[in-house]
């Protein structure tokens, strides 16, 4: 599940910076690692290890402490109630992005139709 931030993860392989990434950006970890390292050995392995160290240098650890909530999510609660209410919350979160989409799709598609409607009067 997507997070706010980027997090380097406690539970990591490699300093975590590769599971918080695909924690945050809600990927698949194996591919995450792959392109990461497909990435070192593509730029001659000092500069992309050189990022990578970085990141786990300058990127906090998700820890106890530190809280990483999901886009709909603001406190840590156990009733189903409260789990139904996050649900919904997502769930009308990615309806109005969906929304959001479709609008744009189609909007692009009436301003096409007017170029192509101007072209033909010409």
């Amino acid at each position: 599940m997507a997070t706010n931030k980027f997090y380097r993860a406690k539970d990591g392989e490699v300093f975590g910076v590769c599971k918080g990434l695909a924690d945050w950006k809600d990927l698949p970890v194996g591919t995450v690692r792959l392109i990461a390292g497909i990435l070192i050995v593509c730029s001659g392995v000092f500069p992309g290890l050189a990022v990578y160290l970085i990141l786990a240098l300058v990127l906090p650890v998700q820890g106890k402490d530190s809280k990483v909530y999901t886009s709909y999510e603001t406190v840590d609660s156990k009733s189903p109630d409260d789990e139904d209410a996050k649900l919904k919350a997502e769930y009308e979160r990615l309806k109005k992005k969906v929304e959001d989409m479709e609008n744009d799709v189609f909007d692009k598609e009436r301003e096409w139709d007017q170029k192509f409607q101007q072209e033909e009067k010409k």
